[in-house]
C-alpha cells in the first residue's frame, strides 16, 4: 500500500512503479476465487510458496490488515497509481463481493480497528472515495455503519487496548476514551520529526486514523 500512496502523492521514481508492478504479480499469482468474487490467504507459508499451492480453500476474515479489504485496497491504489484502471476496477470488485459474503463477516467478533468492524468500515470508506462507481458508498457503506453500531450497541466497546498501543511500538500512543478503550493515532518516530511541514502533511495516517475516532464517537 505504501508504493502505491507514494506514487498518488507525487514521489514517485521508475524503482517505485517497479516494485509496485512487481508486489502486484506475486498477489495475482495468489489471488484466488472467480474472476467476479476475487480473495486473498492471508498468509502464504514457506512451504506453499515452495509448492506453489495454497492450503486453504474459503476466504478468511474480512480484516484491514492481512484480509481481503486491505489487500483490495492496496491493489486499487496500484491501479490509480499506475494508470491501471482494469486493477483499480477489480480491486473494488473484489471488497464489494468481500462485503457482501455473509460467511465471511460472520467471522468479525469485535468493533476493533484491525480486526473488526470498525477497520473494514474504515477500509471500505476510502475505497469508495476512489472507486469507480458509487455501489460501495450507496450499499456498503450503510450496511456497515449499522453493523458496527448493532454491534457497539449490543456488545460495548472493545475492552482491550487493540493493536499499536503505546505499550507495544514507540512509534504510537494511545488516546484513551473514558472506557478505557484505546483509539490510535499516529506519532513520528523522531527521525521524522526534523521534517518540514509539507512532508509532516503527507504523511496519510494521522489524518485518517482521526477521522475513524470522530467517526465512532458519531456512532456511540
Amino acid at each position: 500500500m505504501v508504493p502505491g500512496l507514494s506514487s498518488q502523492d507525487h514521489c514517485d521514481w521508475p524503482r517505485r512503479r517497479a516494485s509496485i508492478d512487481r508486489i502486484c504479480r506475486w498477489l495475482d499469482q495468489w489471488a484466488q476465487g472467480t474472476a467476479a468474487a476475487t480473495w486473498w490467504p492471508e498468509s502464504v507459508s514457506r512451504y506453499e510458496h515452495h509448492e506453489q499451492t495454497l492450503a486453504r480453500r474459503a476466504p478468511g476474515r474480512p480484516s484491514w490488515c492481512y484480509g481481503t479489504p486491505g489487500i483490495a485496497r492496496a491493489q486499487q491504489l496500484a491501479g490509480l497509481a499506475r494508470d491501471d484502471s482494469d486493477r483499480a476496477r477489480r480491486a473494488e470488485q473484489a471488497l464489494a463481493e468481500c462485503l457482501a459474503d455473509h460467511h465471511q463477516l460472520a467471522l468479525i467478533r469485535d468493533a476493533s480497528l484491525c480486526h473488526g468492524w470498525a477497520g473494514l468500515l474504515h477500509t471500505t470508506a476510502r475505497v469508495a472515495a476512489n472507486a469507480t462507481d458509487d455501489r460501495l458508498a450507496s450499499t456498503a457503506l450503510p450496511q456497515l455503519r449499522y453493523r458496527l453500531s448493532e454491534h457497539l450497541r449490543r456488545s460495548g466497546l472493545p475492552g482491550h487496548d487493540g493493536l499499536l498501543t503505546a505499550r507495544r511500538r514507540r512509534a504510537t500512543r494511545s488516546v484513551r476514551r473514558p472506557t478505557g478503550v484505546a483509539l490510535m493515532v499516529g506519532r513520528l518516530p523522531p527521525a521524522r520529526r526534523r521534517l518540514g511541514p509539507i512532508e509532516r502533511h503527507r504523511q496519510p495516517w494521522g489524518p485518517k486514523l482521526a477521522s475513524l475516532r470522530m467517526s465512532l464517537e458519531g456512532i456511540t
